[in-house]
């Protein structure tokens, strides 16, 4: 079997057949509440594809692990054991988690989170890190607006947990999206810079209030990277994770029969044993970064 191939330096091929398989966990990595056995503490550790949390609590604050409901807050997407947080004094909580190996090209990272009453004098959300510094930030105060480093998210009031999704959609971009909690439209926005995504801090503090409905809850966090899970054409959503066809420059395994039958870009690309690529005579592969190959030929 005749193969030719390139790095980012040489248009990879004409023409190539590989073998292969892998797990699809193994690029699926996640962590929810219900990992913990109803104790979350400082650098406990659940899930794969995340660092230890680092748990950081003032006076009269701290975390737990319960139901949004017990909050009067909806419970669709988030669950019944989540991870939740409280500041009923004048002091923050502050909950940082890194992420292995940084949100690269083609990754998605989500989570869902619900509030109910507003921070009153102080504040709660997240920020979006790299290297310790924020690059992305949403945040709510003493009203019904959220909002982010780009502007107004949501107005109104609402208890639905909020779904949220990070892609960086190439070096220099990520597109973010959160579902309204109460009820209005998706937030939409790019956040526009190249630094690596590599954690996030969640926050809570100055509700100078001991009532529950200020208490904040996050659960089912996931970081989501392209890898086949069935044989057939690359360009087919179903050949894919999560329906998502690797968008161009992104870190892809192959772990099935592939076909490719037009031009495609990519980052890294780890070719596994098991399955198998196999370009069309009028098709196109370019490969800007490193090629593992594990295939026997």
């Amino acid at each position: 079997m005749i193969k030719k191939y390139s790095n980012s330096k040489n248009n990879i091929l004409t023409s190539f057949f590989l073998f292969l398989s892998t797990l699809v966990s193994a690029q699926n990595f996640s962590d929810n509440a219900s990992n913990y056995n109803g104790s979350w503490v400082n650098s406990s550790n659940g899930g794969t594809g995340f660092g230890s949390w680092i748990l950081n609590s003032g006076n009269n604050t701290g975390s737990f692990i319960g139901s949004p409901a017990n909050n009067d807050m909806g419970t669709s997407g988030i669950g019944t054991t989540a991870f939740g947080m409280f500041a009923t004094g004048s002091s923050y909580f502050n909950a940082y988690r890194s992420i292995n190996g940084g949100i690269q090209v083609g990754d998605t990272f989500s989570f869902y989170w619900a509030m109910n009453w507003d921070a009153q004098n102080g504040s709660k959300g997240f920020d979006l890190k790299s290297g310790g510094n924020t690059i992305f930030n949403v945040n709510n105060t003493g009203n019904a607006t959220i909002t982010t480093t780009n502007g107004t998210a949501n107005t109104n009031y609402g208890t639905n947990p909020m779904f949220v999704s990070i892609t960086r959609i190439n070096l220099s971009s990520y597109s973010f999206s959160m579902t309204s909690r109460s009820g209005d439209s998706t937030y939409n926005t790019t956040i526009n810079n190249s630094a690596t995504i590599d954690g996030f801090e969640i926050y809570i503090g100055d509700q100078n209030d001991g009532s529950g409905q200020r208490n904040m809850y996050f659960n089912n966090f996931m970081i989501s990277k392209p890898i086949t899970i069935a044989n057939g054409n690359w360009n087919v959503g179903s050949t894919w994770l999560n329906n998502s066809i690797p968008i161009a420059g992104a870190t892809v395994t192959i772990a099935n029969s592939i076909n490719i039958t037009n031009s495609i870009e990519t980052g890294n690309l780890t070719i596994q044993s098991g399955a198998s690529l196999t370009l069309q005579p009028t098709s196109r592969l370019k490969v800007n970064g490193n090629i593992t190959n594990n295939a026997q030929i």
